[in-house]
């Protein structure tokens, strides 16, 4: 649950992060006026999410109070997201340890009610190694499956809902133009690379 819990966190982070953009560089820009303005223009074109009224009150009126607003709050998102990040890579790790630590004891103990024979005839260097190397490539499949994947799919579902509310109709041409254009780069590298052998 923790390990949810923090790729969730941090994922949200990157999502608030990429929503942020677009007011710090309309500020910067001179284009919408103050934080409170950009705001009370949010509310007014989306039914949801809302900014609470009692909020813009407390947004400064200016420009630079309003660039400097949006820093702080993702200076704070940044070490909350980090924080989150922590936690998810901890849990994850030690899980995994814990996990890889039983079934290499697990091995073990069986080798050790092995007959002699066996032992012998295959050498105790092959059952080191089952118990060592073999048990240290679970580890980082293990890894890969509770830190790096469920990191990442959270992370890109973040920056997808971030993207729709940016705009979705860029998003949904994005998703049919995206997958085409991939197949024509891929054939083209292809068809690249075999020219490229036949003239070495």
């Amino acid at each position: 649950m923790l390990l949810l819990i923090g790729a969730s966190v941090s994922a949200g982070g990157l999502g608030a992060g990429l929503l942020s953009l677009g007011p710090v560089l309309r500020l910067i820009l001179a284009e919408g006026g103050s934080l409170a303005q950009l705001c009370e223009q949010w509310n007014g074109k989306h039914d949801w999410p809302k900014v609470p009224e009692a909020l813009m009150a407390l947004l400064p009126q200016s420009a630079y109070g309003g660039v400097v607003v949006l820093m702080v709050g993702l200076a704070l998102l940044t070490v909350v997201g980090a924080g989150a990040n922590y936690l998810h890579q901890m849990v994850s790790m030690g899980l995994c340890a814990r996990t890889v630590a039983r079934i290499r004891l697990d091995i073990f103990q069986h080798c050790l009610h092995l007959p002699l024979g066996a032992v012998t005839q295959q050498g105790p260097t092959e059952f080191t190694s089952r118990v060592l190397r073999d048990t240290g490539e679970l580890r980082s499949g293990f890894e890969s499956l509770t830190s790096k994947t469920v990191a990442q799919i959270t992370k890109g579902v973040a920056a997808f809902l971030a993207a729709l509310l940016f705009d979705w109709r860029l998003v949904l041409v994005a998703l049919v133009a995206g997958p085409l254009l991939g197949v024509v780069l891929r054939k083209t590298g292809k068809s690249i690379r075999r020219d490229g052998r036949a003239h070495v």
